[in-house]
């Protein structure tokens, strides 16, 4: 699951550049971009990631540092991420290593591919939601 996490986290971070096609429907974004002002600005949401073997997951970062995967409705991971870089990188709960992934060009539909320290697409993401919304089940 690791590694569903990381991919998340590099789609993510492109996902937070935004689409540059949005953007440049607005004159006011187009002329003055804002950068973030840390590296998790604009990261926070939910995204909808699909594996390489086609399992979908539900991936919710927050702004204060932790995210959560959730998978036909459980709770499958959870941990702390971090931009690295152009990587995004996620520290999984319990006694797995931190892995970093890297994200790249966001398609027309606003989807993006993940990659791994090889090069291999490891997940497509998609951005479907804000940080304030989540779709974690309640305990």
């Amino acid at each position: 699951m690791r590694s569903l996490i990381l991919v998340t986290a590099s789609c993510s971070l492109l996902a937070a550049c935004g689409n540059p096609a949005e953007e440049a429907d607005d004159p006011i974004v187009a002329e003055t971009p804002v950068a973030p002002t840390n590296a998790v600005d604009g990261m926070a949401g939910t995204y909808e990631v699909v594996m390489a073997d086609g399992t979908v997951v539900s991936q919710t970062l927050r702004a204060d540092g932790t995210y959560s995967d959730v998978a036909e409705g459980e709770v499958v991971e959870t941990g702390s991420w971090r931009a690295d870089g152009s990587r995004l990188c996620y520290d999984p709960e319990g006694d797995e290593p931190e892995q970093c992934f890297a994200g790249g060009q966001i398609a027309a539909d606003g989807s993006f591919q993940t990659r791994d320290d090889q090069g291999n697409v490891v997940s497509t993401v998609r951005r479907i939601g804000d940080e304030n919304m989540t779709t974690e089940p309640t305990a």
